[in-house]
């Protein structure tokens, strides 16, 4: 027989592990790649466009995963709070939920390719570096890798962080005004330049963010450097 809780009874709430948080977002991950798809099936059918649409929704919806990992020290560092807090105690398991989705786009463009019945040419290979980045820091993720890689470990995150920030960063650029033609005008709409350039935007200001951080702590640095004699 059910009975009430006593008023005086307290529940206690577990705080959320990293299991968890990694089923949130993994979770999180999923639901937004399959509603993206289902928009996009729902508008466009399958075919082509559709796509090319789900490979450069995917690609996005990654950058935004991307973001939270990539600005989580600097954002600590200039605006220490709880959300920027919450970013760097949870990077870890932020940048693996960007690799998954990342892998989800790098599914996209795979599925794409074989509809053109195309491959991989030399001109991805600096795309296909940065994936080989992404996986090397996703697999490196962990204390063995930590351990197993020693005073490699930061310089080879650092570099694919900024293998990444750089694939997306380049790719909005080069697209301003160059790719909106590639698609019927039904599916355009979704590829304006005011698309890109905000894109472009919120990328420039996650860089800007970084920067401002560095030189902080260069001028800390500097302040706390005894002059010499």
């Amino acid at each position: 027989m059910w009975t009430a809780a006593q008023p005086s009874q307290k529940v206690q709430r577990r705080p959320m592990g990293k299991g968890d948080f990694y089923l949130v977002l993994i979770s999180a991950i999923i639901v937004a790649e399959l509603g993206v798809f289902g928009v996009i099936l729902l508008s466009q059918g399958w075919n082509e466009d559709a796509s090319l649409l789900f490979t450069r929704y995917s690609a996005r919806l990654s950058f935004m995963f991307f973001l939270p990992v990539f600005i989580a020290s600097a954002a600590w560092q200039l605006v220490p709070n709880g959300f920027s807090g919450f970013l760097l105690r949870r990077r870890r398991q932020l940048g693996l939920g960007f690799a998954f989705a990342h892998f989800i786009h790098l599914v996209a463009i795979v599925g794409f390719l074989q509809q053109q019945r195309q491959w991989f040419t030399a001109e991805d290979i600096p795309a296909l570096l940065i994936y080989l980045l992404i996986g090397l820091m996703a697999i490196t993720s962990n204390t063995p890798g930590l351990r197993l890689l020693g005073k490699g470990w930061k310089p080879l995150h650092k570099v694919g962080m900024y293998g990444a920030f750089s694939g997306f960063f380049l790719t909005y650029l080069g697209r301003l005004g160059s790719e909106q033609v590639s698609l019927p005008a039904d599916a355009a709409r979704y590829e304006s330049y005011e698309t890109y350039l905000v894109l472009l935007m919120v990328a420039t200001g996650a860089w800007m963010l970084r920067i401002a951080a560095f030189w902080q702590r260069r001028a800390r640095q500097r302040s706390v450097t005894p002059a010499a004699s």
